[in-house]
């Protein structure tokens, strides 16, 4: 077994099924106080969170600035790996915070929410940058994962 697949069983067998537990438990809600009538209720990987608004409970949002490994449809072992990395960063980074803000800054170009997100006066575009498990995006064209 080489490095790449012991890596990914260490952290698909590690980590997804307390990822799958939290999320059946519900603890993927966080306590705060809505912005702009929004508020976040999960994390769906790196870049994208899930909000319930008014009237629209379970709506997508992207995460503006910044691109994460993909967690579902990864081109190679390390780009899931670091996927996982990312979104499990992210969530421990809102679980976290005190103070959630957002602001919708746009729709993206898949018709999702394009969000501004800071936790505790923290753009969490720095913070995902910050410890490397993004890189900054504008919306062009995404470079790959895989070396």
């Amino acid at each position: 077994m080489g490095w790449g697949e012991r890596l990914f069983n260490l952290v698909f067998w590690g980590f997804v099924p307390v990822l799958v537990a939290v999320r059946l438990i519900g603890l993927d809600a966080p306590a705060f106080e809505p912005v702009e009538g929004c508020r976040v209720t999960g994390v769906i990987d790196g870049d994208t969170v899930e909000l319930a608004c008014p009237g629209k409970p379970g709506v997508s949002a992207r995460l503006a600035g910044y691109d994460a490994p993909e967690l579902f449809s990864p081109l190679c072992v390390s780009e899931h790996a670091r996927a996982i990395a990312a979104t499990q960063h992210l969530r421990h980074a809102i679980w976290s915070a005190r103070r959630i803000e957002l602001a919708h800054v746009d729709d993206d170009k898949y018709g999702r929410m394009l969000i501004d997100l800071q936790l505790d006066g923290t753009d969490v575009t720095d913070l995902m940058l910050g410890a490397g498990l993004g890189r900054r995006y504008d919306g062009g064209t995404r470079t790959g994962w895989c070396q």
